[in-house]
């Protein structure tokens, strides 16, 4: 095999560098083409494939914007050796997709510590989020109960006078007393001598000292009076409505982290990478 080294600006002219290998040969040697230079990040002589941004809203000449577009297969052999389908497209329909990064931006592959997988060429997240019952805290909400049906009744209990009744008896015993007079006696006869009436009774206004006697009895009979009563109620109630107080709208938040809108551009005619 021969080798012939092109200065590495040729080999972006044209066709890719996947292309020109097929197609150049000497003496019916396989061709393989090489650069006197290093690639160069985010221009002329960038590898294939490298995505970069910009601060202009155009891609410069053998760049396309990364904004998903579908570009065909034939005449961009070397990207499609590089990123096939797996951003779109399918080798059926000849075209293939190129990465969308409109509004998005740029994740390593993998799972980072405490962090969810991110499978590669894959997109992820959204960039605004509506709360459901299940994202909310655990709360509750005051309730009031409506009753329905029946209505209100108004109850009227007139006065009663009531028939309460007290009677009392003082008792005596029928026969003679005695001289002393002691707690709980009862009256009694007085003495039979001298032909007279017995000497038993006092006047109140008497110094004295004051004895209880027995023999005294108070009952107390009939039912208490009372004064008219009136009072409401609700009655016949054959259901109701629970109503608990009702908040907040639905509205959409962002999750948007503050950015900055650029022009991602991806290289589609540059330097093939090689593999370590």
């Amino acid at each position: 095999m021969r080798k012939i080294t092109l200065a590495h600006r040729i080999a972006t002219r044209g066709l890719s560098a996947l292309a020109l290998a097929g197609t150049l040969g000497l003496g019916g040697g396989a061709v393989v083409l090489g650069t006197t230079a290093p690639a160069m990040a985010c221009n002329m002589e960038s590898y294939i494939g490298t995505v970069c941004a910009f601060s202009f809203n155009w891609c410069p000449r053998n760049w396309l914007p990364a904004d998903g577009r579908l570009i065909a297969i034939n005449g961009n052999q070397a990207l499609y050796s590089l990123i096939g389908t797996q951003y779109g497209g399918s080798a059926q329909s000849g075209q293939f997709a190129l990465p969308d990064l409109r509004g998005r931006a740029i994740l390593h592959y993998g799972t980072g510590p405490g962090l969810l997988p991110q499978p590669f060429a894959t997109l992820s997240g959204t960039q605004i989020t509506t709360l459901n019952v299940a994202n909310l805290p655990p709360h509750n909400h005051a309730a009031t109960f409506i009753g329905t049906g029946g209505g209100q009744q108004t109850v009227n209990v007139p006065a009663d006078a009531g028939t309460l009744g007290v009677t009392a008896t003082l008792s005596a015993k029928d026969t003679g007393g005695v001289a002393d007079i002691a707690t709980g006696s009862f009256l009694g006869k007085g003495a039979s001598t001298g032909g007279g009436a017995a000497t038993i009774y006092v006047p109140a206004a008497t110094p004295g000292t004051e004895v209880a006697l027995g023999g005294l009895d108070v009952q107390l009979t009939g039912t208490p009076g009372h004064g008219a009563i009136s009072f409401t109620y609700q009655s016949g109630i054959t259901g109701g409505v629970v109503t608990t107080g009702d908040t907040g709208n639905g509205v959409a938040f962002s999750n948007q982290s503050p950015s900055l809108a650029m022009n991602y551009c991806i290289m589609i005619n540059g330097l093939y990478p090689d593999r370590p």
